[in-house]
């Protein structure tokens, strides 16, 4: 009897303490962390395609800092050539504004902030076809 006592004792006392945690939890909607839809995916040569939100989507490699040649947020349309990595900005200030940016992943360097026709020059000049499409962020 003293035995049955002592075990519905315990049994009780841990049921007590499990359920008291359980309330303690933080609730599953407060977890963060990655979004299902954040992803990086390599291009080349060190250089990444991220997205860490629905308007954070640039291009950089995995490690970075202030002076790293980089496409800057928000891409939208993205394709390689080569060592090039072309892609269309939306304009942070201006919803319908896009802009164009270029990124040489062999020897870093970009070239941005650029109108449609301003890069179809530049990609003449580094001998990339103009002909090449830019593909949705989503699909690349």
């Amino acid at each position: 009897m003293n035995r049955s006592r002592f075990l519905v004792l315990r049994i009780g006392l841990i049921l007590t303490i499990g359920v008291g945690c359980q309330k303690t939890s933080p609730p599953e909607t407060m977890i963060f962390g990655p979004g299902h839809q954040d992803y990086s995916k390599p291009i080349q040569n060190g250089y990444l395609l991220y997205r860490s939100s629905a308007h954070e989507v640039f291009v950089s490699p995995e490690t970075w800092g202030e002076n790293t040649p980089r496409i800057p947020s928000e891409i939208i349309r993205i394709n390689h050539y080569k060592t090039f990595v072309i892609a269309e900005r939306r304009v942070a200030t201006v919803q319908e504004k896009t802009d164009y940016w270029i990124l040489n992943t062999k020897v870093p360097t970009v070239w941005g902030g650029m109108t449609k026709e301003e890069m179809n020059n530049k990609m003449d000049s580094l001998q990339i076809p103009t002909s090449i499409q830019l593909i949705a962020v989503d699909v690349y």
